[in-house]
């Protein structure tokens, strides 16, 4: 027996049987392990973290504007907004984001080269 399988350890640290949300967890830890390994290999010699990055970036200031403006318009209406935090990223709040970036005007760069 491998001690440093998940399943060993799950059972042996609660002392006994694990619950399904003992397995779901186990599992949700091991795509995420996966996912970590194989991560740098998809961003090797890519432009791709610089980009996730401001992505993120981007994402975070914008949630924290839309937030406002839910504020705002609950406390026009009357009402109250309880503000939702944009960490961890979900994906509600991901498609959220992908309708405003899709759907806003995109800023058009002109370059005159004077050469």
């Amino acid at each position: 027996m491998d001690p440093d399988d998940p399943l060993i350890s799950l059972s042996s640290t609660t002392g006994a049987a694990p619950s399904h949300r003992d397995s779901l967890q186990v599992l949700s830890d091991e795509v995420h392990a996966s996912h970590l390994s194989r991560q740098s290999e998809y961003v090797s010699g890519k432009t791709t973290d610089k980009k996730y990055q401001n992505r993120v970036r981007e994402y975070l200031e914008w949630w924290e504007k839309d937030q406002a403006r839910w504020c705002e318009a609950a406390s026009t209406h009357g009402s109250s907004w309880v503000t939702i935090p944009a960490q961890p990223i979900t994906a509600i709040k991901v498609a959220l984001y992908l309708d405003y970036a899709s759907n806003r005007p995109q800023v058009s760069l002109i370059f005159i080269s004077l050469y």
